[in-house]
């Protein structure tokens, strides 16, 4: 092996954590017991290093030493070995006997070459600077009561092997045999920073059943990592076993598929004194929801306790939504999270594996650090990965290195790069930055050194995205593996500026902008404007994310992509990596509220049907599939989905910092744009982080007016209305249970599918109140079709003015924060902060103490900020809405009155929509031929104008059904503007640039027309012309110059003012598209005239 470990800085501070240990302590086992008495003089202060392989427990004097459970961390123990030191001066008495006392267990060092390492210990004992005891052989040694323990399978605990006072002081060893010098590990001795594995939480059973004769099953309600303590009395001998899993089989009993080949089974041989026995495992842990108790006679509620461990990283971010399913799904990846924690992130705690799989670490890094301080933990695990380093730059698949893995695939390799960016990002570290800058750079430069071998289409990979949904395939491997080459590239551009190493960020900066161009060489089909055929959703949002799309086609594969999950039904067709990226990438398009539609989503493949579907016990963590039927043996408790926690702090809560800034020293607090907070069944959102400078807490609601919610028929998932302070439901505008349709503001009944008592039940339940909360259930609203998994949905009216509330706060550590209050669409929009109006009319009208100034950015306005605590409250009136519907190849017009602009566009579909009238705006529907783009191009075309025209035209919006007759169906909200500007720069940006798309091609065909009608008038040739379709889908004649007469230049003339006239009416008038249009057909038609005059 090859393998260095590459700083400087990494060994010196190895060096110096080892410098406490000296040379006279020696490895020892051959037991795994193991005491040592000793005489002790006056003691001052004392402190014990302590090394046990795999796993220990350290006693003095019979107490036991420390809380860590499973220590030390475990790592690669050929190149580095987990340390602790603890102060033991309180537990040694001074002037008299003590003793140590040592259990071992095998642990990943057994385990990592098959059982055949036996445990091994390394001890060292300063008293007042001086060493008095190390480990050798003058220690006994002993068999003790664990006969058996392995990390997978479990352990065997033999109560009638226990020797009562064996760690005390007074202990006579005499008579034992001395403990055995033997092969240690060959790493270097290092104290870790991060903080240990500890126990957490207790849980007690909510069930226990009985499926077969002396089989008694627990549900411990929760799947989590750990292990059970039972509580037992019964003869000598008496053999209790417990074995866990994380689900059922239809008759009650213990499902394992998932375990693979893990026995995760505990055996306890009772000793039988008659009394209590209290027994948990101390070498092992599992994952696993219920346990299976056999050999006692008879079983209770309390005859077991489980315990939740994990590394004790501190818990520092918070998050709640008024969607329960949100909740859940949150809640659901902490578990996951933490249940993934042990020393080093796994993938997963129950099978036969839990090995640190590089990507499933960093996709999850970003929640991980937005719920958990991971600054430690992460930097620890990066060393390691320095340490497996090879000499070419390669890093390894997983860290650990358990077996294999090198080089790793771009998209797990990714973690060393994407992970210390992030330490330095979120926790302003520079100094993990300067660590492993060279580590960095020498992966990326393998990655380059790879490309240049193979070229960038055929760049290797082995995973790439995955685990897509069943029946999706999944993208090219080597364009994800080109991705991340990429994004690593760009990361390392990023360090070398932020250390001041400008020749590196030069030459870097350069490779990347050659790589980009090479990128899209290699895999945009310009044509179809595609990145990847087998996937084109995947491919379309790492192009996105990569910002690597031209130009001039931007639009087009937005529209493309947004199509793509309106096909698959608004689900994700991506796998691990794709939907991390893809959630970013509706973000950064401004359509948060496609990614909102996909996370609420309770059907395959989403993580709410995870909770909701109902062949299994509803999820509480989350799976390794999308959808994990109980044959197929995958995990019911992986973390690598759970990116989607950190998309809901940074663009549901709003969490974020400005570009360039680091450490949060420039808060940015950025709630979702306005069409999710109107028209989404979300109407509050309250999260908290903190990177170390202190609290950042952002929280928003949404009261009044219309509310909306919808909830699935699942255990524990209820739907909750709000109407806000003082404002009460008065009016039930839609209530179905069963499988209705539609959004907020446009749901409809599924009569096939629906409760006819819906309505009356919710009204009974909710009118005249500020809140309710609703059951989704059968035993409530009845069951409108059996068998099929429904819905409740609800929408209310809210006595009382809209208003929406943000509470923010900024830590004193950071420098400033920017602070983004959506307007809500309301007319003439008033915003109060701290109970002081700081906005009206469109203006910035009074200074808060702390609100330095505030600017109209279109849908929301900036107030920038000082650190502290602020409650912004934006209030006004909604406005009115106005429509339109037009068969395909039309123009949807849509006029708002004077002082009005276009806030908010609440329907658009371009296919099939229904409607029963086209000006009545509430009847509008979607239905299953819809452009998913439909919504993002009506706004590029209206949003913050007083007006605007539409095309229905597939060449603007998609083709979502083929060979079908379409129509464009739109509905706008118009606001009254005030005295302010009406809209900010970006938007009114984004619509001038859409529009001077089409003036460059409306210029090109006129120009190209008069080109042909001068040389018409200047050139003979005597063949007839030929007829040709042309690009711009217009019939017209393309033929070899003629000589005319000057009559029939004059024609030409004529054709040709009239292009350039119908051009400069379009300038003016927007909706002269059509004459534009008319123009080309005019022209061929006087060509063709003249063509037939000459021949």
């Amino acid at each position: 092996m090859h393998c260095t470990v590459r700083l400087v800085v990494l060994l010196a501070a190895v060096a110096a954590a080892s410098a406490s240990w000296t040379n006279q302590s020696t490895w020892i086992g051959g037991f795994n017991v193991l005491r040592k008495g000793f005489a002790l003089g006056a003691v001052g202060t004392a402190e014990v290093l302590v090394c046990g392989l795999g796993y220990y427990e350290l006693y003095v004097n019979g107490a036991r030493v420390g809380d860590a459970v499973l220590d030390p961390a475990r790592t690669d123990y050929s190149l580095r070995v987990a340390y602790a030191s603890y102060d033991v001066t309180g537990l040694l008495a001074p002037n008299g006997a003590n003793a140590f006392g040592v259990m071992l267990g095998r642990g990943w060092w057994g385990l990592d070459h098959n059982y055949a390492r036996s445990p091994v210990l390394r001890l060292q004992l300063t008293v007042d600077g001086a060493v008095v005891v190390v480990s050798d052989t003058t220690w006994k040694g002993m068999l003790g009561p664990i006969t058996s323990d392995s990390v997978y399978d479990g352990e065997t605990y033999d109560a009638r092997l226990e020797i009562d006072g064996w760690a005390g002081a007074s202990f006579d060893d005499s008579a034992f045999p001395s403990a055995l010098p033997t092969v240690g590990p060959t790493g270097v001795l290092y104290l870790p920073t991060m903080p240990p594995i500890r126990k957490d939480v207790w849980l007690k059973p909510i069930t226990v059943t009985t499926p077969k004769p002396n089989i008694f099953v627990y549900d411990l309600g929760q799947n989590f990592a750990g292990w059970c303590r039972i509580n037992v009395t019964g003869p000598r001998n008496t053999t209790v076993q417990l074995r866990h899993a994380e689900i059922l089989q239809i008759d009650g009993t213990l499902h394992i598929g998932s375990l693979r080949n893990a026995k995760a089974t505990d055996v306890y041989i009772m000793k039988g004194t008659g009394s209590w026995e209290v027994y948990e495992p101390r070498f092992t842990y599992h994952g696993f929801r219920f346990v299976e108790l056999t050999g006692y006679a008879s079983a209770a509620l309390d005859t077991l306790a489980c315990v939740h461990v994990h590394s004790d990283v501190h818990r520092v971010g918070s998050l709640s939504f008024s969607d329960c399913l949100l909740n859940r799904i949150h809640q659901n990846t902490i578990w996951s999270q933490l249940s993934n924690l042990m020393s080093y992130p796994t993938d997963c705690p129950q099978r036969d594996e839990r090995q640190g799989w590089m990507a499933d670490a960093s996709l999850a890094a970003e929640e991980a650090i937005h719920n958990f301080d991971m600054h430690s933990f992460f930097e620890h695990w990066l060393m390691g990965i320095a340490a497996m380093q090879d000499s070419d730059g390669r890093v390894t698949d997983f860290v650990p290195l358990y077996a294999g893995g090198r080089p790793a695939d771009p998209a797990w390799g990714t973690a060393f790069p994407q992970i210390t960016y992030w330490l330095y990002s979120y926790y302003g570290d520079m100094n993990v930055l300067l660590q492993h800058y060279a580590g960095v750079k020498a992966w990326v430069a393998f990655l380059t050194a790879s490309i240049a071998s193979t070229g960038m289409s055929n760049m290797y990979g082995s995973y790439g995205d995955w685990v897509p949904p069943a029946g999706v395939n999944r993208c090219a491997v080597s364009l994800t593996s080109a991705y991340y080459y990429l994004l690593d590239l760009h990361l390392l551009v990023d360090m070398a500026y932020v250390l001041n190493f400008t020749a590196d960020h030069e030459s870097y900066a350069h490779l990347e902008q050659q790589q980009r161009i090479a990128f899209n060489a290699a895999f945009y089909l310009a044509d179809t404007m595609q990145y990847d055929v087998a996937n084109a959703q995947a491919g379309a949002v790492l192009a996105l994310s990569l910002h690597v799309v031209p130009d001039r086609d931007h639009h087009s594969v937005v529209n493309a992509l947004l199509n793509d999950i309106s096909a698959h039904g608004t689900h994700l067709g991506v796998g691990i990596v794709g939907t991390q990226v893809l959630m970013e990438v509706l973000s950064a398009i401004g359509r948060t509220d496609v990614g909102l539609q996909l996370a609420q989503m309770t059907t395959y493949p989403s993580w709410g049907y995870m909770i909701t579907q109902n062949s299994e016990t509803p999820a509480t963590t989350l799976w390794e599939l999308w959808g994990a039927p109980i044959e197929s043996g995958h995990s019911r408790n992986h973390i690598m989905f759970g990116s989607v926690d950190a998309w809901f702090f940074k663009y549901l809560a709003g969490i974020q910092q400005k570009q360039n800034s680091s450490g949060f020293l420039h808060v940015l607090i950025a709630p979702p744009e306005t069409r999710v907070l109107i028209h989404s069944t979300l109407a509050n959102v309250s999260a908290t982080s903190n990177f170390g400078g202190g609290a950042i807490s952002s929280s928003w609601a949404h009261y009044g007016g219309t509310q909306c919610a919808s909830a699935a028929e699942a255990a524990s998932i209820f739907l909750n209305l709000y109407c806000g302070p003082g404002r009460k439901m008065k009016h039930i505008t839609f209530a179905s249970f069963g499988t209705p349709t539609g959004d907020c503001g446009h749901y409809f009944v599924n009569n096939g599918c629906h409760a006819t008592t819906t309505t009356e039940i919710v009204t009974s339940t909710c009118i005249g109140k500020e809140a309710c909360t609703l059951l989704p259930s059968i035993n409530l609203f009845g069951d409108p079709c059996h068998g099929t998994a429904k819905h409740l949905t609800v929408q209310v009216e809210c006595a009382g003015e809209e208003e929406y509330d943000l509470n923010v706060t900024i830590p004193e550590t950071s420098d400033d924060g920017e602070v983004r209050v959506s307007k809500l669409g309301f007319s003439n929009v008033k915003i109060s902060a701290n109970g002081t109006p700081v906005w009206q009319q469109g203006t910035f009208i009074s200074v808060v103490q702390g609100i330095q100034n505030a600017t109209d950015s279109g849908g929301f306005v900036s107030f920038m900020v000082s650190p502290g605590s602020y409650h912004f409250v934006a209030m006004g009136d909604p406005g009115h809405t106005i429509c339109a519907a037009v068969p395909e190849v039309n123009v949807a017009e849509l006029q708002c009155g004077d002082g009005e602009i276009i806030s908010s566009v609440t329907f658009a579909s371009f296919g099939t929509p229904m409607f029963s009238n086209a000006t009545n705006c509430h009847t509008y529907e979607y239905t299953d031929c819809h452009a998913g783009s439909s919504v993002h191009t009506v706004e590029q075309y209206c949003l913050y104008h007083n007006n605007c025209s539409v095309p229905a035209l597939t060449s603007v919006f998609g083709e979502p059904c083929a060979h079908t007759p379409k129509w464009l169906a739109v509905e706008v909200t118009c606001a009254h503007t005030g005295s302010g500007s009406g809209g900010g720069n970006s938007a009114v940006c984004a619509s001038h640039e859409w529009s001077f798309i089409h003036l460059a091609w409306a210029v090109a065909v006129v120009t190209l027309r008069t080109v042909e009608f001068l040389l018409a008038c200047v050139t003979f040739l005597p063949k007839k012309p030929k007829f040709q379709q042309s690009k711009a889908s217009h019939s017209h004649l393309v033929q070899s110059p003629l000589v005319l007469f000057a009559p029939l230049c004059q024609f030409a003339v004529v054709a040709t003012v009239l292009g350039f006239v119908c051009l400069l009416l379009w300038l003016v008038v927007p909706t002269a598209l059509p004459f534009v249009l008319f123009s080309g057909t005019a022209t061929g038609l006087l060509r063709l005239w003249v063509w037939a005059q000459k021949n």
